[in-house]
């Protein structure tokens, strides 16, 4: 099958399941949601430390499992458990797992790399599981579940749009950039009109969630930008690691974090716009 056909096939699978758990099952604030997303982010953990390991970083054991806990303590705060000034001890307390263990060191030879295991483990904890609580958060706006299918829509319709268009007529257009030489400038700027158009439509359709017409259009840019900040940076990452994709977990997409760049750029975007506006 091709890679076409293999992504066609895993996005009209995968988009309608993720739709039908934030739309048919938003019961106790998403629970499911949160629940799903502690494998989902413990796996994009254990990515990250594979990209870490082909540049000759190991850090310490156990912390790829850290993302994972960020939807518990999320959703924990979300329902009024965990008070919302904690997070920042929060965050200490996780950031204080690479760093107390590398005071313990046995081997002298060991030291010369300390910095590189100590920001490679918090580079694990911050992408991507600090800027997954953005989209997660999204649970916490009136009317979650049209805002969680309107936010996953717009992240879906740029990566999309982007890969079939510059698929179709972007084969001029390649190497605009170092990072992913095989994508396209065509393909970048098909996603990021179509990222516009939609938004426009879905306030059309639902005037309650973007409140107007400009309020869409400045979301519809900003979502299209930061997809494509995201889709670049996790390249650059890919390409500083040598690799071509995180894993192999999502057929036609390669591993958990070629599947989430996008969305954990765009979330912090969408509820800054909305809460801009």
């Amino acid at each position: 099958m091709s890679n076409l056909k293999t992504r066609l096939a895993m996005f009209f699978v995968a988009v309608p399941s993720i739709f039908s758990i934030l739309l048919l099952l938003p019961h106790y604030n998403h629970l499911v949601f949160h629940l799903l997303g502690i494998p989902f982010l413990v796996l994009a953990g254990k990515e990250m430390k594979l990209l870490l390991a082909n540049k000759g970083i190991y850090v310490v054991p156990g912390i790829s499992f850290l993302p994972g806990i960020f939807p518990v303590y999320i959703y924990l705060q979300n329902i009024g458990i965990i008070p919302s000034e904690y997070f920042p001890y929060f965050l200490f307390l996780l950031f204080a797992y690479p760093i107390t263990i590398e005071a313990f060191i046995k081997k002298e030879e060991q030291l010369k790399d300390v910095i590189l295991r100590i920001m490679g483990g918090i580079g694990i904890i911050v992408y991507p599981g600090f800027l997954s609580i953005f989209t997660l958060s999204i649970s916490t706006l009136q009317d979650p579940g049209l805002h969680f299918f309107l936010f996953f829509w717009l992240v879906f319709a740029n990566d999309t749009f982007a890969y079939l268009i510059g698929m179709l007529f972007g084969r001029n257009s390649q190497n605009f950039s170092v990072v992913s030489p095989k994508k396209s400038l065509v393909g970048f700027i098909g996603g990021f009109s179509f990222t516009i158009i939609f938004a426009v439509l879905w306030q059309i359709i639902f005037p309650q969630a973007f409140r107007s017409i400009p309020v869409s259009i400045v979301l519809g840019i900003a979502m299209g930008f930061s997809g494509i900040i995201g889709d670049l940076s996790e390249s650059a990452l890919k390409r500083s690691a040598q690799i071509k994709d995180s894993g192999d977990i999502i057929p036609g997409r390669g591993g958990i974090l070629d599947s989430i760049d996008s969305v954990l750029l765009s979330g912090p975007v969408y509820l800054f716009i909305l809460s801009f506006f």
